[in-house]
């Protein structure tokens, strides 16, 4: 199963006190994906890759939308 994770880590958590990080999770093989968001942050896999902006990944679900992935509530 290939599978790639984007994130963006919350640049808000400390003045809200916690983090929302929001990932982004692809599998190829299946064409789904799926996001979420969690307070979680130790990503050092090689398939885990940072964005510096939310609306990049927004751009990319629409993206995968188009080229008829499919979102799923969990793999």
């Amino acid at each position: 199963m290939k599978t790639i994770h984007l994130y963006r880590v919350d640049k808000n958590r400390q003045k809200r006190g916690y983090q929302r990080n929001y990932n982004l999770i692809i599998d190829y093989a299946k064409k789904t994906f799926r996001t979420y968001i969690n307070p979680f942050y130790w990503y050092t896999g090689r398939d885990d890759i940072e964005v510096n902006k939310k609306s990049d990944i927004l751009d990319y679900e629409k993206l995968l939308v188009n080229n008829g992935f499919i979102q799923v509530e969990s793999f």
